[in-house]
């Protein structure tokens, strides 16, 4: 939605962080209202206004991490995943487009995203798994694992990428594409170096 090229440039249009923070808020905890039969049936999955069934709008779950409140990234994938996607033959919520909700749904639980996807960065969320493992091409292997228990620290602590702390809440594709090990590692408090 909008301009995945320019985040911040939008963040500022909207007059800075505690005004986009409190719209993403508005988005994904308002109560949808249907405004006529068409829309429900072509565009449902609905979490607030925020419509997971359309694939344009993927990315604004992870626009928080453009923010001081990075960690409402994680939260709000993590209710989406819960509410929006199951082993059932209706799991999916939306068209299938050439495979978008599903891959909108592994990189989510492998706890990252392409906003912009020719931007070579990935938005971090939290993992919905202990470990995943990637290979690659030429054998290389890139491991996920998370440190914690998500459900009773909810923030991510910090990530490391082959040992060293992530300054943001981002990692590049060259990262992730030379392979190695992506730790979260998860507790009580928000990174602190994240939310400056």
């Amino acid at each position: 939605m909008f301009v995945p090229q320019d985040t911040r440039g939008l963040i500022r249009a909207f007059g800075g962080d505690k005004r986009f923070v409190a719209w993403l808020d508005t988005m994904f905890l308002a109560r949808a209202r249907w405004f006529d039969v068409e829309t429900s049936r072509y565009i449902y999955g609905f979490v607030g206004k925020y419509a997971q069934g359309n694939e344009p709008d993927h990315q604004m779950p992870y626009l928080y991490n453009y923010t001081k409140e990075y960690w409402k990234t994680a939260q709000t994938v993590r209710r989406i995943i819960s509410l929006r996607f199951d082993d059932t033959p209706d799991g999916l919520p939306g068209n299938e487009d050439a495979g978008q909700m599903s891959a909108w749904y592994i990189f989510s639980c492998l706890g990252f995203y392409p906003i912009c996807p020719g931007s070579g960065e990935y938005a971090l969320g939290v993992p919905a798994v202990k470990e995943a493992i990637i290979t690659l091409d030429r054998d290389k292997k890139l491991i996920i694992r998370m440190k914690g228990k998500y459900r009773q620290g909810k923030y991510v602590q910090q990530a490391l990428f082959n040992g060293k702390p992530l300054k943001s809440p981002f990692i590049t594709h060259e990262q992730l594409t030379g392979g190695g090990e992506l730790l979260f590692i998860v507790g009580e408090n928000p990174n602190p170096l994240w939310t400056r």
